[in-house]
């Protein structure tokens, strides 16, 4: 057999070969997946729980039939037809100003960090299309395939799968994909926290060394009399009084992170978020302006020395914000992760988080956050407790 009667007859192959792992890489990472669907703003919602099970299942199904050699025909048509579908709804996208996140290849696509670029989308799937179509010619004209003689004797199929049988393998397929969904979204959620615990306690541990460093103050790096502008790689941020929420990651970029912004600790990980670890505001106003009674506004923003905190192992220095942390505790779910003053950091589930400020940092100008945040605006400031 030639080289190019061989590359036809692996062709099919070769495209159920890519099917089958386009499919197994979004199981891996369902998470990736749904989150890449949501940005098909013209997919209805109700339809997003849906695909995420069904389209990796009818991909690995739908070579898998190729492969066994069953409804060879059937299967190059489905193959078809899913890229026709998501192609044409793609170029739809774009057709209207949209851009979507194709994430084709799931997990994988998101450690090479590919970037996502239009014309590479189309044209990678219309040449599977068309390689899909040269297959079906090829199939349906007896043209060669791997199980062929070098004397090119017609094929004569074996006994395949009925269409039966293999709908009943493609349903089994999508009933254990959906059974095992979930585990694998806990099991990764799980290692998701701990990488979290393991930056927050590291964070707070830099919190503590910058204290013993600078007098005895936590990082303090914004003005309550105007916008200050913090310097980073590509320039400087103008920041208000109460950004310091997030930018001192750009304060302490140079002291404890090698310069690094984005550090790679500075997020959850797989968050798109470039620091989804929040500064508590207590540690930039006085305790009195973390209570009712005597808040009186922003003369009391100044900063804040260790000496003052009363429960350093239940007070949070850092909160993850990367979930509903401006709820009622009972809305939260698994809790919130907290970063402590004295260095250690915990997930505190929501019966023993105790309630924050509700009011915030206020309305006055250089205030970020109007209502409270778990872990970030402690009643009584540092004197008070974010767990019970």
């Amino acid at each position: 057999m030639s080289a190019f009667r061989l590359f036809q007859a692996s062709l099919g192959w070769i495209v159920s070969a890519v099917f089958v792992a386009a499919g197994i890489f979004k199981l891996v990472d369902l998470e990736l997946f749904g989150r890449s669907l949501e940005t098909w703003s013209l997919l209805p919602k109700w339809l997003i729980r849906p695909l995420m099970v069904a389209v990796p299942s009818l991909e690995i199904g739908v070579a898998l039939m190729w492969l066994l050699g069953a409804y060879r025909t059937l299967a190059v048509a489905a193959m078809v037809a899913m890229l026709v579908a998501a192609t044409g709804f793609y170029g739809l996208h774009l057709a209207f100003g949209i851009q979507p996140v194709c994430a084709c290849f799931g997990a994988v696509h998101k450690a090479l960090e590919l970037k996502q670029v239009a014309g590479t989308v189309l044209a990678r799937n219309i040449c599977l299309i068309l390689a899909l179509a040269y297959q079906y010619v090829l199939h349906c004209t007896g043209g060669p395939n791997l199980h062929q003689s070098a004397t090119h004797e017609p094929f004569k199929a074996r006994r395949a799968f009925t269409i039966v049988e293999m709908l009943v393998v493609i349903a089994v397929i999508i009933i254990v994909a959906s059974l095992l969904t979930p585990m694998l979204r806990q099991s990764r959620t799980a290692g998701k926290d701990v990488a979290s615990l393991a930056n927050l306690r590291s964070h707070s541990a830099n919190v503590a060394s910058y204290t013993s460093e600078f007098r005895g103050v936590f990082p303090y790096f914004t003005n309550p009399r105007g916008i200050v502008l913090i310097p980073h790689d590509s320039g400087e941020f103008p920041a208000i009084y109460f950004d310091m929420y997030f930018v001192w990651s750009l304060g302490m970029s140079h002291l404890y992170y090698d310069g690094k912004m984005p550090h790679v600790s500075h997020y959850r990980p797989g968050s798109p978020s470039i620091c989804t670890y929040f500064y508590s505001a207590t540690l930039v106003s006085q305790p009195e302006f973390w209570n009712a009674l005597t808040r009186t506004g922003p003369e009391q923003w100044r900063a804040v020395g260790i000496d003052s905190v009363v429960f350093p192992s239940q007070k949070a220095a850092f909160t993850e914000c990367d979930g509903i942390v401006m709820t009622p505790p009972n809305a939260i779910g698994k809790g919130v992760l907290l970063g402590l003053i004295d260095g250690s950091a915990q997930l505190s589930p929501a019966s023993t988080l105790m309630e924050p400020y509700r009011k915030g940092e206020g309305g006055w100008e250089g205030s970020r956050f109007s209502g409270g945040v778990y872990g970030m605006h402690t009643i009584d400031g540092v004197r008070g407790r974010d767990i019970r």
